[in-house]
């Protein structure tokens, strides 16, 4: 019999004491220990800013292991970052060991559901090496379409457009109930947007077509295959015998019904989450799963975390009459044996200009006054653009600064050409891959004969790479075309053949003959006569990158499956990069160690601000220089952008799909 639903609360004091019984409990405050041995059953863990949830989460997956004697492929564990999900599975190898810790079930949503439905995509009619297209392949090929349609690319912006189809995956509406809902259909109309429902069902047919899913199918389909193959279904519930999500405040109504339909067998679920921290409802995040929590499980035991170890007083007191304020709220407290800490200071600009000015300005002063290293300091804002200003001040008074963030190393244009030789390798049908590299490097082949073809392709209802492999006599090209097509063909169907005895190193150096580090000066002279031209001095880092891209998985020679981009940045993770302004460190005379952080205070991938050694943090308790929040005024945050957008609204036929699939 379950325990009736209570709660447990750090600082609250305790009955009998509990002695320590096993190493990874020690350190565990009171409401951290009991939130950690209570395995069984419904659990809804409360966790407060800088309150341990995630070394909560870790050591109760720990106990699960070591105590409970529970196989870690019956644990699954959600994560909203990949980081999360890297760090904590370390922490878990040290009490059960890598190889143990290593069958554990344990990432983003997207990657432990792209691992089920690389094994049940079958079912759907994908192949098992569908493509996953990110969100530049999402837009590369909405765009296509407009053009194809000759739709106004001013209306129907492909960002806008792609966002709308976005949040309809993450609730559950699929292309032909979207076509078929009044509601949404009028609102588009009034947008000036009517054939927005048209553009969804072409792209997901188009997505299917080419045998690829794009990051919200991966949600989307999962809930497919539970609803329409209960076979899987059950499977999957058999084999989860505890489920732990974290951050499920953020969660959508896709992610959602997922977590209830798994853990509808044993019910052995703990949820993580802070209902004052929910911030993502403009992308489908909704803030009533964790609210709803103890009414989905009346016999839920609640835990509260409440003692932040991270803030001061001041900081913890600001925030807890801010989040008193909110009208749906689970009740908690928290607090601190922090020290008090310097007072909050509210400076109102008129100008964002003048805010950047105001900055530095302080930045110059305190550094002077009180001798704090640049590193020290941190400006914090919503979005990249809003660094403008604060860049341009730090200009004026020569502050190096440093931006965390940026473009991701698989953004990088020669990381993408690689990866799509891989995915076409792969997947032939992949059009967005073979749009980006069948003229790359130059083959002769331009953008017009790649409209023709894609013409042709639409026309017999077929991918491009079905239409050169049995059409290609067919086509309205000259014979010099069509040469450079079959020879185009040929190279993929080489790559394809080496694909069952070849590395994913291997094959990449095949894929890289044009990516080779400088060796020396090029010999030719411009046509003045001056000194040789020499290589550009992009090209040794391009090339450095192509090797970490392939060199940088590299295993004991066997055959393997070749990364697809997601999966490739799943376990490289997204890297962050730095630009240093205003020169180059070795040129600028203050820019001897770490400049002014500037950063995105919650960044679009679920990070937050990073984390350094705490004896370098700007923000440790007590520190001695503070962080800046820049721009919180009305509109710099994604609530008005959720107010603005026109609403997804979901009929009786959808409320019923939220509900937990039981069999």
């Amino acid at each position: 019999m379950r325990l009736p639903s209570r709660t447990c609360r750090a600082g609250a004091p305790a009955r009998t004491p509990k002695p320590v019984q096993y190493e990874h409990l020690k350190g565990l405050n009171e409401a951290q220990h009991a939130a950690v041995v209570h395995t069984d059953g419904p659990n809804l863990v409360i966790a407060g800013a800088g309150s341990g949830k995630t070394r909560v989460l870790t050591v109760r997956i720990a106990h699960l292991l070591a105590v409970k004697g529970i196989d870690a492929f019956r644990v699954l564990a959600l994560t909203f970052t990949n980081k999360a999900a890297r760090e904590m599975k370390e922490r878990i190898a040290h009490v059960v060991g890598r190889s143990e810790a290593a069958n554990l079930w344990m990432g983003t949503f997207h990657s432990v559901f792209a691992r089920i439905l690389r094994t049940e995509a079958d079912k759907l009619g994908y192949p098992k090496d569908f493509t996953i297209y990110d969100t530049d392949d999402s837009r590369s090929l909405i765009k296509t379409i407009l053009k194809e349609w000759q739709l106004d690319d001013k209306l129907y912006k492909p960002n806008q457009v792609h966002g709308r189809i976005s949040i309809a995956k993450n609730n559950l509406i699929g292309p032909l109930e979207y076509l078929n809902n009044a509601e949404l259909m009028a609102a588009d109309a009034a947008a000036l947007r009517p054939r927005l429902g048209e553009l969804y069902k072409a792209y997901a047919e188009r997505c299917f077509r080419a045998g690829a899913m794009d990051f919200d199918d991966l949600l989307f389909n999962t809930n497919l295959l539970f609803r329409d193959h209960p076979d899987a279904m059950l499977k999957y519930q058999q084999r989860f015998q505890y489920i732990l999500v974290d951050e499920y405040q953020d969660t959508n109504l896709a992610q959602y019904n997922i977590v209830r339909t798994l853990a509808a067998r044993h019910e052995n679920l703990t949820v993580v989450g802070d209902d004052s921290q929910s911030i993502y409802a403009f992308r489908g995040a909704n803030i009533q799963n964790i609210l709803n929590f103890r009414k989905d499980y009346p016999d839920h035991v609640l835990f509260k975390l409440e003692q932040n170890y991270r803030s001061t007083k001041v900081i913890v007191g600001a925030a807890n009459s801010v989040i008193d304020k909110n009208r749906d709220q689970i009740r908690k407290t928290v607090w601190t044996d922090n020290p008090e800490g310097e007072r909050i200071l509210v400076h109102r600009a008129m100008s964002d200009n003048e805010e950047g000015t105001f900055v530095a300005h302080s930045i110059f002063e305190m550094r002077m006054q009180r001798q704090v290293a640049n590193k020290e300091f941190a400006i914090l804002y919503r979005t990249n653009a809003q660094s403008r200003s604060m860049e341009e001040a730090l200009r004026k008074l020569n502050i190096p600064y440093r931006i965390h963030g940026g473009l991701s190393f698989y953004q990088r244009k020669e990381i993408k050409d690689l990866l799509a030789y891989f995915r076409l390798t792969c997947n032939p049908n992949d059009e967005e891959a073979l749009k980006r590299i069948i003229n790359y490097p130059a083959r002769g082949i331009g953008q017009t004969t790649v409209e023709k073809l894609m013409v042709a392709a639409g026309e017999r209802s077929i991918s491009v790479w079905d239409l050169l492999n049995a059409h290609l006599g067919e086509l309205d090209v000259h014979d010099g075309m069509r040469k450079r097509l079959a020879e185009f063909v040929l190279m993929v169907r080489s790559f394809r053949t080496m694909l069952e005895d070849q590395s994913a190193h291997a094959l990449g150096g095949v894929h890289r003959p044009h990516h080779r580090p400088p060796q020396r000066p090029l010999r030719r002279q411009d046509a003045r006569g001056r000194e040789p031209l020499r290589e550009h001095p992009g090209t040794a880092g391009r090339h450095e990158g192509l090797q970490r891209c392939t060199g940088g998985h590299r295993r004991p020679p066997h055959p393997v499956r070749l990364p697809h981009r997601r999966g490739a940045a799943d376990r490289c993770g997204q890297r962050g990069s730095e630009r240093h302004g205003p020169g180059e460190p070795h040129d600028h005379p203050q820019c001897q160690g770490p400049g002014v952080l500037l950063c995105a205070h919650r960044r679009p991938g679920g990070g937050a601000v990073p984390q350094p050694d705490e004896r370098d943090h700007p923000c440790r308790p007590g520190g001695g220089a503070p962080a800046f929040l820049r721009g919180p005024h009305p509109g710099s945050y994604p609530r008005h952008l959720e107010l603005r957008h026109e609403p997804l609204q979901m009929g009786a036929a959808h409320r019923r799909r939220a509900e937990p699939l039981h069999r």
